[in-house]
C-alpha cells in the first residue's frame, strides 16, 4: 500500500508519547489479547517482552537485541526499533496496538492486532533518506534452547523437505565433537608465507588444458599412469609461480599440474595447480596415491606413517575440488595402513611427530584450524615438517586460502523462495508459536504489471544459536526508495496450535489450495499416478525401436531432443537436433507413446536464455530482455566447468513472454505433451530486477509465478524442485530431497544435510507434505536422482514419492535394468498411485533408541516411538513411518537391521499397506513381493532371483485348499498358513544370479 508521504508523518506526529492504555497497561508493560495467546510488549520501545500461551508455564519467547522490527538499507546499514523515538496508542475497538517509529532515516508504523485467537502485524514504512531493501516485523525473536521441544522450518526447497530441529541445534557444540565445519577465507597470506610470493592466478572458469608428463613424472607414476595423464585435459588456474616448484611431474602450458616444493627443506610440499572438477578428480586420486607409493618404497628407516585429515563430522569434500574426502581415503587404504586425524589437534600432533613421512590434506583450499589466529601456526608447521622431511600434499585450488573450523554455533537460513514456506513454529514447555506470512493467491498471472498489491513480496528465513540462547528470524525483501513508502503483507504470530493445524491455517490464509486433482482431467490423473517418471535416453530411432519394452504406462522424460544441446540456445528449443532425429521423427515417437498408452513429459527450460551460442530468439531480441541486477548490469549464470552459461531473464519483458508462449504453443500443437516439464521454475530464488520491464525491482520471482500460473492452465505442468507457492499450479515438483536421500552419483556441490547438521540436532519433517502432497505428485530430481537400488526405494517410499528411473533404451534389452523398472512400475501402480495426490496423515522420524526416553522430534501427531535404534555412523538415517491417504509405510533407511514394533526390518527394507494391497521387502537378498486383491482371488508379483522358494503375505485371509498359478505354468494346489502362501520360481537360463518380476495368482479352489 502506498500513501502519502505528509499524511504519513502527520500521523505519527499527532500521537503523544507514552499514550495511556485503559486496562491494557500495567506499569511498563502493554499487553495484547487473543483467544489464548497474549503478548506482552516494552511501554518503552515496543519490544515484545514475552508471548505466552494460557495454562502454559512461562514464556515462549521475546524480541531479541532488535526489538519489534529491523530493517537493512541499500547502502548496507542497518535500523532498529530500539534505536528510534517510540511512541503507541491503542485502538480498544480493534484490539489493536499502533506503535510508532521516528529516526532520521527511517520512520515506522507497527499495527499489532488480536484477531480470531492469533496476533497479526503489518508495518508501514517510510525511508526518508535512503533506499530500503529488508524489513522484518517482529525482528529476531529469543527462546531458551533447555525449555525447547522442537523448531519446525522449512528447508531450502531443493535440499529436503522440512526439518524439526531439537535442542542440541541451538546450543553451544562441542570442540572434541562439533556438529560441523565452516570455511572462513582468509586469503593468500598462508601460500606466501612459505612460498615467498602469491600463484599464477587464472580465472576460475578458465578452458581446460592439455597436460604433459615430465620425465620425473614417468617414473613416480610408470607406464599406465603416465598414459592416462597425457591423454587427460585438466583446469590448470592455480599454478605454482616460477621457482616454486622443484619436482613438476605434470606440466601443462599454463603451469605445472602436479608438483613440489622442497622449501629449502629435506621433505615436499606437493600439490594440484587447479581447481578440480567432476572429469579430473580420478586422476588427482591416482596421482596422489602413485606419489605416496613412490615415497614409501624410496623411505629410509624413521618415517614410516601415512596421516589422513579426516574430521569429525568434516566436508565430504574440501574447496576447490570435487574429489570426495572418502574416495581418496579408500583408495590410499586399498594398498597401506592410513592413521585418520580426526580434529587440528591431531593434525598439529602428527605434523610435530618424526613418524610421519606423508600427511594428505583432502580438503582442497580449506585448512583446519581450531580458530581464525591458529591458521598461520598450521601453515607454519607444515612448513617445519616439510623441511624436516616430511611431505604434505594439497589436492586442489588455492592451499591455505581458508580456514576449516569447527561449529561452535550452529545456524540456518535460507531465502523465501527457495525455501518451501514462510513458515516457522517453536514447540516449547511454555506453549507453541508459530509466524508466518499472509499473502493470498488471490490474483490473476501478470496482474503486478497494473496493481502493486499483488506483486508476491520475497523473504528470508533463519534460525539458529550463541552465548545468548536460541533465536529466529524471518523478514521481507523490498525495495522503498527514500520519500516512498509501503505497506508490509501480514505477518502472523499463532498460538497453542498443532504444527499440522497451523500449516494447514497458513495454507488457507495464503490460498495455497489446488489440488493435484483439480490440475489435470480425471482420465489423465489416473494414467499419471500409475506411471513411474522414465527418463528415457537415446537418439529418436533407439527411443521408438525399444519403446514396446516400456512398461505401460510410464512418465516418458527426455532431453537429448533439444535444438542446440543441453543447456544450449534457450528459449529455442525446437526443431530437434538433426544428430537426434528428424521433425517426423519426433512427431512419430510422440504418437507412438500415446498409442502405446504412455505419457509424454519433454525437458525445457525457459528461466534463462543461453549464450556461446545465442539461439535464434535471444539473437534477433538482444540483451533487452535480461534481468538487471541492482548494479543495472545483466546476471550471467554458469552451469558446470567449463560448462554451458547465460544469462537470467526478465520474466515480466514481452520478448520473454513471447519465446515462452511459442514454446508452449509447440508443445501443445507441434507435439503435444501430457505433461510440459518447466525446469528451474520451481527451483529459482529471489533476486533483484531492475529491468524496466519489471514492475518494481523485487518483482522477479511473482514474474516467474504469473508464467507458471499462465502456463499451467493450457498444461499440466512438473518443474525442479518446487516451494508452496508454486506447488499451487504444478502437477508435479521434482527434488527436494539433494540433501537427505543418498540417490547414486548426483553433483559433486550435492552435500547430504546429516553432513552439514549432526543428525543428534535434528529429524526430517514433512513441512513440504503437509502442505503440497495432496497438491502435487512429489518425484526425485528428474535428471539427477533415480531410483536405482534398495535404499533410495526405501527413502522414496517412506517420503510418498513417485518412482523414477534413467534408461537409454537399447539397455532395455538386457535383464538387469528391464526387470529393476519392471519391479518399479509395479509398486508404482499398486502401492505409490494409492498415495499421489492424497494428504498426510502421520509421519514419525525416529533416529533414536526407545531407551533415550525422548520421542521423535518429527512427528505431527507425537507417538513414542517403538522402534529400537542405536545412533552410530552406520544408523543415523533411522526409520520413517507414515501415512499417506490409504497407505501406510514403514521404512529403515539404515544399512543394519532393526526391530519395530515387534517386527524385523533388514537393511532398507520396508512393509507398506493399503486396502487389498501389501508390499515388502523384508528379505536380506533383497527378495521383495507385491501382493493385491481380496478373499476371494489375489494377484502376487515377486522380485526375486530363479529357483527359489518365496513367502508372500495375501492382502486377505483365504481358507481351505488355493490354486496357485504363475504366468507360464500350469495351476497348483497351494495352502495359505495364515495370510502367509509360498511358491516356488522356476529356472531361467544363465541368469541365476538376476532377479527378475515373476507374476502368479492365487485363488479358493
Amino acid at each position: 500500500m502506498n500513501f502519502p508521504f505528509r499524511q504519513f508523518t502527520a500521523i505519527v506526529a499527532s500521537v503523544s508519547l507514552c499514550f495511556a492504555v485503559s486496562g491494557a497497561q500495567q506499569g511498563d508493560t502493554l499487553t495484547l489479547t487473543s483467544g489464548a495467546c497474549s503478548v506482552s510488549f516494552s511501554a518503552a520501545n515496543g519490544s515484545i517482552l514475552a508471548i505466552t500461551q494460557r495454562g502454559k508455564p512461562g514464556s515462549i519467547c521475546a524480541s531479541g537485541e532488535h526489538g519489534l522490527w529491523h530493517a537493512r538499507f541499500r547502502d548496507g546499514g542497518e535500523l532498529c526499533a530500539t534505536n528510534c523515538a517510540f511512541t503507541y496508542e491503542r485502538d480498544a475497538k480493534a484490539n489493536a496496538l499502533h506503535l510508532f517509529y521516528r529516526h532520521d532515516d527511517l520512520t515506522v508504523r507497527v499495527i499489532a492486532t488480536g484477531r480470531d485467537g492469533d496476533v497479526e502485524f503489518v508495518a508501514e514504512v517510510l525511508p526518508t533518506k535512503k533506499t530500503l531493501l529488508d524489513f522484518a516485523v517482529p525482528a529476531r525473536l529469543r527462546f531458551d534452547p533447555d525449555a525447547l521441544d522442537r523448531f519446525v522450518c522449512p528447508s531450502n526447497g531443493n535440499n529436503g523437505v522440512g526439518m524439526a530441529l531439537r535442542p542440541a541445534f541451538f546450543k553451544q557444540q562441542s570442540e572434541d565433537e562439533p556438529a560441523g565445519w565452516r570455511h572462513i577465507t582468509t586469503g593468500g597470506r598462508g601460500y606466501a608465507s612459505l612460498y615467498g610470493g602469491s600463484l599464477r592466478m587464472r580465472d576460475v572458469h578458465d578452458a581446460p588444458v592439455a597436460l604433459r608428463v615430465t620425465a620425473e613424472g614417468r617414473e613416480w607414476f610408470g607406464t599406465g599412469l603416465a598414459k592416462r595423464i597425457a591423454s587427460a585435459q585438466a583446469t590448470v588456474n592455480r599454478a605454482p609461480a616460477k621457482g616454486q616448484a622443484d619436482l613438476v611431474l605434470a606440466d601443462s602450458d599454463n603451469g605445472a599440474y602436479f608438483s613440489a616444493s622442497h622449501l629449502g627443506g629435506a621433505g615436499l610440499l606437493w600439490r594440484v595447480g587447479g581447481f578440480v572438477g567432476d572429469k579430473e578428480q580420478r586422476l588427482v586420486v591416482a596421482m596422489v596415491k602413485a606419489a605416496v607409493e613412490k615415497l614409501f618404497a624410496k623411505a629410509a628407516e624413521g618415517r614410516n606413517k601415512l596421516g589422513f585429515v579426516s574430521l569429525a563430522a568434516g566436508p565430504q569434500r574440501g574447496g576447490g575440488t570435487a574429489m570426495a574426502v572418502q574416495d581418496l581415503l579408500t583408495a590410499l587404504r586399498a594398498s597401506r595402513t592410513v592413521v585418520e586425524l580426526r580434529s587440528p589437534r591431531e593434525m598439529l600432533a602428527a605434523l610435530g611427530s618424526r613418524e610421519f613421512l606423508a600427511i594428505i590434506n583432502p580438503y582442497g583450499e580449506m585448512l583446519p584450524a581450531a580458530s581464525d589466529d591458529e591458521l598461520p601456526a598450521a601453515v607454519a608447521a607444515i612448513g617445519k615438517f616439510v623441511r624436516a622431511g616430511g611431505n604434505w600434499f594439497e589436492v586442489g585450488g588455492y592451499p591455505f586460502h581458508a580456514a576449516l573450523r569447527p561449529v561452535k554455533w550452529m545456524s540456518f537460513s535460507a531465502t523465501y523462495p527457495p525455501a518451501f514456506a514462510d513458515f516457522m513454529q517453536l514447540d516449547t514447555r511454555g506453549g507453541s508459536a508459530s509466524l508466518y506470512g499472509v499473502q493470498p493467491m488471490k490474483w490473476p498471472a501478470w496482474a503486478g504489471a497494473k496493481e502493486p498489491d499483488a506483486i508476491f513480496v520475497p523473504g528470508k528465513l533463519g534460525c539458529g544459536g550463541d552465548e545468548r540462547g536460541g533465536w529466529c528470524e524471518r523478514g521481507f525483501a523490498t525495495f522503498v526508495d527514500a520519500g516512498r513508502s509501503w505497506r508490509t503483507p501480514v505477518v502472523r504470530l499463532a498460538i497453542g496450535k498443532p504444527v499440522d493445524k497451523t500449516l494447514r491455517d497458513y495454507c488457507d490464509a495464503n490460498q495455497i489450495k489446488q489440488k493435484l486433482s483439480e490440475k489435470m482431467p480425471a482420465d489423465l490423473l489416473a494414467k499419471f499416478k500409475k506411471s513411474v517418471l522414465v527418463y528415457y535416453a537415446g537418439n529418436c530411432a533407439e527411443k521408438l525401436a525399444h519403446l514396446d519394452k516400456l512398461p505401460s504406462p510410464a512418465l516418458v522424460h527426455f532431453a537429448d531432443y533439444l535444438k542446440g544441446g543441453f543447456d544450449k540456445e534457450y528459449p529455442d528449443h525446437l526443431p530437434p537436433q538433426q544428430k537426434f532425429g528428424t521433425p517426423a521423427q519426433f512427431r512419430e515417437f510422440f504418437d507412438r507413446c500415446h498409442a502405446l498408452g504412455h505419457l509424454v513429459m519433454p525437458y525445457t527450460n525457459p528461466t534463462w536464455w543461453c549464450d556461446h551460442p545465442k539461439g535464434p530468439t535471444f539473437e534477433r531480441e538482444g540483451d533487452a530482455p535480461l534481468l538487471r541486477g541492482l548494479d543495472g548490469k545483466p546476471s550471467y549464470e554458469r552451469y558446470g566447468n567449463p560448462g554451458n552459461d547465460g544469462w537470467t531473464i526478465c520474466h515480466w519483458h514481452p520478448a520473454v513472454q513471447r519465446a515462452n508462449r511459442e514454446t508452449v504453443r509447440q508443445f501443445s500443437e507441434d507435439y503435444p505433451v501430457d505433461v510440459l516439464f518447466q525446469d528451474q521454475c520451481g527451483a529459482r530464488g529471489w533476486c533483484y530486477d531492475t529491468n524496466p520491464a519489471s514492475p518494481t525491482p523485487f518483482a522477479y520471482t511473482d514474474g516467474l509465478l504469473s508464467q507458471v500460473a499462465e502456463d499451467a492452465a493450457r498444461k499440466p505442468l512438473s518443474t525442479e524442485s518446487g516451494w508452496d507457492r508454486a506447488a499451487n499450479y504444478e502437477a508435479q515438483l521434482c527434488g527436494m530431497t539433494w540433501g537427505i536421500v543418498p540417490t547414486e552419483g548426483g553433483p559433486s556441490w550435492r552435500r547430504l544435510m546429516k553432513h552439514e547438521y549432526s543428525p543428534r540436532t535434528w529429524d526430517i519433517f514433512p513441512l513440504a507434505h503437509i502442505i503440497a502432497h495432496d497438491k502435487c505428485s512429489f518425484v526425485h530430481h528428474d535428471l539427477g536422482q533415480f531410483v536405482t537400488n534398495r535404499e533410495t526405494l526405501a527413502w522414496t517410499l517412506a517420503l510418498g514419492y513417485g518412482l523414477s528411473y534413467r534408461i537409454a533404451a537399447p539397455a532395455l534389452d538386457r535383464d538387469g535394468p528391464r526387470e529393476w523398472l519392471r519391479w518399479l512400475d509395479r509398486l508404482q501402480k499398486s502401492v505409490v498411485a494409492r498415495y499421489i495426490g492424497e494428504p498426510l496423515k502421520a509421519f514419525t522420524h525416529e533416529r533414536w533408541s526407545a531407551s533415550s526416553g525422548r520421542d521423535s522430534a518429527a512427528s505431527p501427531r507425537r507417538s513414542r516411538p517403538e522402534a529400537v535404534l542405536h545412533q552410530t555412523a552406520e544408523r543415523d538415517n533411522g526409520i520413517i513411518r507414515a501415512s499417506y491417504g490409504p497407505v501406510e509405510i514403514i521404512a529403515n533407511l539404515d544399512a543394519q537391521p532393526c526391530l519395530v514394533a515387534g517386527r524385523a526390518l533388514p537393511a532398507f527394507g520396508f512393509r507398506t499397506t493399503a486396502p487389498g494391497v501389501v508390499a515388502t521387502s523384508l528379505q536380506d537378498d533383497g527378495t521383495s513381493f507385491v501382493t493385491e486383491g481380496c478373499a476371494r482371488h489375489a494377484d502376487v508379483w515377486v522380485y526375486a532371483t530363479p529357483e527359489g522358494e518365496v513367502a508372500v503375505e495375501l492382502p486377505a485371509r483365504m481358507t481351505g485348499r488355493l490354486m496357485l498359478t504363475l504366468d507360464g505354468a500350469s495351476a497348483t494346489p497351494t495352502q495359505a498358513s495364515g495370510r502367509v502362501v509360498r511358491l516356488r520360481l522356476p529356472a531361467r537360463d544363465n541368469n541365476r544370479d538376476v532377479k527378475f518380476l515373476w507374476h502368479a495368482t492365487v485363488a479358493p479352489q
